[in-house]
């Protein structure tokens, strides 16, 4: 018998003993019922998955990893006291225990520090995954990641940033995630077309909130421009054409417009977009 069916049972003995020494008949209670009150018991017992179940167990890997001490012997004053002492980073007893158990997830800076104290790659532990895997998975991903995604992702790397690929059944539609200069991106890449007249043409789909679509654009032998492709102006002069979208670029001497609209040119990726 578990421990929800003893719990029941005694429950229901005792009112049935009120009812003989009184003569009365006691009344139902709400608790009962099995299925409501197993049901109760049941959630007390297992919760629902915290929100960062899955970066808490990254995290917790790489303390067993690191040999930081067990929780019951002073992990969460150890991480605390690391963080001050080694980066002067402030960080109360209360919100590494939150990390741990899924319930938050530290902010841009703290988690660069943290992955330090650590030594391990930051990229996987905010996101998940590392671009330097060296695993048959890494590598298969890699070949059908695109050579724009690739690109990209190598730009970021040799300007600082770390950059990571999407785990396999990410739903955020990015192509690539990055930190740079402490702070988290998403990028949807895609790769244009020339055609006559000064004319460059993106095939567009699955775009998304929160993600920095970026153009590439071959200007010559390993040269290329890269041009940000804001929802607005893709949501406003995007032709769908046998359920694709296209959206047509043109050039005016150094410059990339869309209906007129000079678009923004990045530079690098050595600096916050």
């Amino acid at each position: 018998m578990d421990i929800t069916e003893n719990v029941i049972c005694n429950m229901k003995v005792d009112t049935r003993q009120v009812g003989r020494q009184t003569g009365l008949q006691p009344p139902v209670l709400e608790t009962e019922k099995r299925f409501d009150f197993g049901a109760m018991i049941s959630k007390a017992i297992h919760p629902s998955s915290p929100r960062h179940a899955a970066f808490a167990r990254r995290l917790t890997d790489s303390f067993d990893n690191f040999g930081v001490p067990d929780l019951h012997r002073g992990r969460l004053g150890w991480v605390s006291d690391a963080l001050e002492q080694r980066f002067g980073t402030k960080v109360s007893n209360e919100t590494v225990r939150k990390w741990l158990s899924g319930e938050a997830r530290p902010r841009e800076d703290k988690m660069s520090v943290l992955a330090q104290l650590l030594m391990v790659d930051e990229a996987w532990l905010s996101l998940g995954d590392r671009l330097s895997a060296t695993t048959e998975d890494r590598r298969v991903r890699d070949a059908t990641a695109g050579g724009g995604v690739n690109l990209v992702a190598g730009m970021i790397q040799l300007a600082g940033g770390t950059p990571a690929f999407p785990a396999p059944g990410d739903a955020s539609q990015a192509d690539l995630f990055a930190i740079i200069q402490g702070i988290q991106y998403a990028f949807k890449v895609f790769v244009g077309r020339i055609r006559s007249g000064g004319e460059v043409l993106f095939e567009v789909s699955g775009l998304a909130q929160n993600v920095v679509v970026l153009g590439l654009i071959e200007k010559g032998p390993f040269q290329w421009d890269v041009v940000e492709l804001d929802p607005d102006t893709v949501a406003n002069h995007v032709r769908r054409k046998r359920g694709h979208g296209r959206l047509v670029v043109r050039k005016r001497g150094k410059t990339y417009t869309v209906g007129g609209k000079k678009l923004r040119q990045i530079e690098g990726f050595s600096q916050r977009l």
